[in-house]
């Protein structure tokens, strides 16, 4: 969801996302940053790569869905859903700096997608920024910020933080 005119909340569904798209492309947008609950969009893994296709930089904070259970893994809309191939398509596009922030269900994304995409993207040649929280599951679970970036931009932070 977000804030549309006068304030009043908008779903992020087809149309919305149409809307957006053309606003980044009459506007030609470079860094976007969204906030989003629920997304009605029916296809909210074309939203991603769409947006992706349009800006060199995407932050996605992820807010509180109400009535998400405790341990659910719930991202943009969807529940259990594998983002990694998502994430490589994303940043295989124009897109090359991609924060995600789920402090909700930061199980989204398991340890194992975690440590493939840094193998996939680090064997890339594009210079990638790429962050996200997760689940760090050693001798206890706790919360980490995992980051993946090329060697050329390993002091950048995300232009949102």
């Amino acid at each position: 969801n977000g804030n549309g005119q006068n304030g009043k909340r908008t779903p992020f569904a087809g149309d919305s996302s149409e809307r957006l798209l053309a606003i980044i492309d009459n506007h030609q947008v470079q860094d976007l940053m969204i906030t989003v609950e629920a997304v009605a969009a029916a296809d909210p893994v074309q939203v991603l790569i769409d947006l992706s296709a349009v800006v060199r930089t995407l932050h996605v904070l992820q807010r509180q869905l109400p009535g998400l259970a405790i341990g659910s893994r719930f991202f943009f809309g969807m529940y259990d859903f594998d983002w990694e191939d998502t994430i490589l398509d994303m940043l295989a596009s124009k897109l090359d700096k991609l924060f995600i922030e789920n402090s909700c269900s930061p199980d989204f994304i398991g340890i194992n997608s975690a440590q493939s995409l840094r193998t996939r993207l680090m064997q890339g040649s594009k210079e990638i920024w790429f962050g996200v929280d997760c689940i760090i599951r050693h001798k206890n679970r706790r919360k980490a910020i995992i980051r993946i970036c090329h060697p050329s931009r390993k002091d950048e932070s995300s232009p949102f933080l």
